[in-house]
């Protein structure tokens, strides 16, 4: 699915959490999800639970790729994903009425600011804000696009043909889209000489927390992310350091350049 006809498909999916069911034995809280195409009226109805909202959330940082570079508001949007995660109760049960009515009012703005994200013209220059994000987005709904009725699929920018070739199609967990793709490979080695380069230099601490960053970034530290993140500005640091500096404030915590 190409990126325009995914930005799309966004525009014509209207999302309602119509129900949340509360087992009496010890199973899981279900989640009922209408998910509706306003320019064909096809309907498809499916159930979630807290567990499948968490998978998405995770699915959605690592598709963010922490630390590449661009102009868009991925490292906001990182953060801000991590605060839409129901804290666990420690004095309520979870499957307490107000509890459960909170997490279905969280889960539904966390749908609706990835739709939101995705839709910002400031996002559009960003590969991992308009196709990265969806596909994270429809798979969680829909599944493999495949086995969705094409009528699902109908957006004004497909006209309502047929789509076909898509990146989403037939995936699978292992093969999700934060998986690496050929069309990240040269990227990546393009961000893995960046990292190779910083972390060989004589400054090779993480500034937030003092401790020394990694000799030298390697493949697979990078593919999983390694546990560092490159900003914009060029500077290197631990993942959770980082995350913890930018929930404050939106800047690098060594040169003060916004990260936005």
């Amino acid at each position: 699915m190409s990126i325009d006809n995914a930005r799309g498909l966004l525009e014509c999916l209207s999302v309602q959490i119509t129900k949340a069911v509360v087992s009496t034995i010890r199973l899981p809280t279900t989640y009922t999800l209408e998910v509706a195409n306003t320019l064909t009226g096809t309907t498809v109805v499916v159930t979630k639970t807290d567990r499948d909202f968490k998978a998405f959330t995770d699915d959605l940082r690592r598709a963010l790729r922490p630390g590449h570079a661009c102009s868009s508001l991925c490292p906001w949007f990182y953060v801000a994903i991590r605060q839409k995660i129901p804290k666990r109760q420690l004095f309520f049960p979870s499957r307490r009425r107000s509890v459960v009515a909170t997490h279905v009012k969280q889960y539904k703005e966390l749908l609706d600011a990835v739709v939101a994200f995705v839709q910002l013209p400031q996002n559009w220059s960003c590969t991992v804000a308009v196709s990265h994000i969806p596909a994270v987005y429809l798979t969680f709904l829909l599944g493999n696009e495949k086995d969705v009725d094409p009528n699902m699929l109908a957006s004004s920018k497909t006209r309502r043909s047929s789509i076909a070739g898509p990146r989403l199609s037939g995936q699978t967990r292992s093969e999700s889209p934060s998986s690496p793709s050929s069309s990240w490979s040269s990227g990546s080695s393009g961000r893995l000489r960046t990292l190779n380069r910083k972390l060989s230099s004589e400054d090779s601490d993480c500034t937030v927390c003092s401790q020394p960053l990694v000799d030298v970034a390697s493949e697979q530290d990078l593919d999983g992310f390694g546990g560092l993140s490159l900003l914009q500005c060029g500077h290197v640091f631990h993942d959770e350091c980082i995350l913890d500096a930018l929930n404050k404030q939106l800047v690098c915590p060594t040169c003060g350049t916004p990260c936005q």
